[in-house]
Formats: structure tokens, sequence, C-alpha cells
């Protein structure tokens, strides 16, 4: 099971436990998927990539989502 993650954008909380990603508008998860990637490279710099993993699976989840797979 992924752990759950969520990042502050635009306002709101992006949440990886949502079912589905349509509740939230195109600019907000374009905003999430660069939220994520800050905070993976962030875990990444501190060796930690266990720690990182959640938040690769879930910007991966919201650029299938983008890319309407």
């Amino acid at each position: 099971m992924t752990e759950h993650v969520c990042v502050h954008v635009n306002s709101k909380w992006v949440e990886s436990d949502v079912h589905d990603l349509d509740v939230y508008d195109y600019a907000t998860l374009n905003a999430a998927v660069r939220s994520l990637a800050g905070h993976t490279n962030n875990w990444m710099a501190q060796g930690k990539s266990e720690k990182a993993e959640p938040y690769i699976q879930f910007k991966n989840r919201i650029k299938r989502h983008l890319n309407g797979a």
C-alpha cells in the first residue's frame, strides 16, 4: 500500500488518496506535479529514496491522468 501524501498548491490541498482526480482543475494538477517533484528532489538529496517514493508515485499518477491514460 502506498503512503498517503498531499501537497498545497493554488490554495488547495491535492491529496493522493482521492479516488478521482477530476475534482482538481488542470492548473492545480500541473502545479501539484511541480511541487511533488520538488519534494522528491529534496528527499533524494537527503539520500532517503524510500521517503521520495510516495511522491514519485503520486506525481506519475497525476501525469497519467493529465495525459488521458
